[in-house]
């Protein structure tokens, strides 16, 4: 999959909430593409999270919030390196 179809897959499960299948695909977006990956993943969800907080469900604001806590490390179970708030 390309960097592309990630970040169109990722827009897809940012709208349901599944906390689940948002984790899933940042793990497969860092594993494929790396730190890149990794940064691209954060630099999205920061982005949706900053223009529709609040309109968001709650189920989706968690969902996203966990990612990002994943991401860069804010949890017991980050994503790769954890630091990809850094850029």
């Amino acid at each position: 999959m390309t960097i592309k179809e990630y970040k169109e897959k990722l827009n897809k499960h940012l709208h349901n909430g599944n906390r689940t299948e948002l984790y899933r695909l940042c793990v497969e977006m860092v594993n494929e593409f790396g730190r890149e990956g990794g940064i691209i993943a954060y630099n999205s969800l920061s982005d949706y999270y900053e223009d529709n907080s609040a309109i968001m469900s709650e189920d989706e604001e968690n969902a996203v919030i966990d990612a990002l806590e994943a991401l860069s490390g804010y949890c017991a179970n980050y994503i790769g390196e954890g630091n990809y708030h850094l850029g």
